[in-house]
């Protein structure tokens, strides 16, 4: 019951995000948002091909931003966001550390 929840804590997080406007959606715009310092950290579904997860490590790695992986699927993400991605770019520095603390990692500097 508690990864319903935590699920549930992304998911209308992620939502709060993307009304907000800190938020984008695919792999160039993550891309993008990350190289340029803008994303505050990076999701991937479970369902990104290994191409393209290794392809998001190499640029987070890169661009010293931090990569979660999640139990969403890109169907939940076109559901409640929208549109259909694999990888999402949190660009709200408040929206990227609440999710770093779901994630249970530290926020980066």
């Amino acid at each position: 019951m508690k990864s319903q929840n935590l699920k549930n804590d992304i998911i209308n997080l992620l939502t709060l995000c993307r009304k907000a406007g800190k938020m984008q959606l695919g792999f160039d715009a993550a891309k993008d948002s990350a190289l340029s310092g803008q994303a505050g950290c990076v999701l991937v579904t479970e369902d990104v091909s290994p191409k393209t997860l290794k392809e998001t490590e190499y640029f987070c790695s890169k661009s010293g931003v931090p990569m979660f992986k999640t139990t969403l699927l890109m169907d939940d993400v076109e559901r409640f966001l929208g549109k259909r991605a694999g990888v999402l770019a949190v660009c709200g520095d408040g929206f990227a550390e609440r999710l770093s603390e779901l994630f249970g990692e530290n926020p980066g500097p």
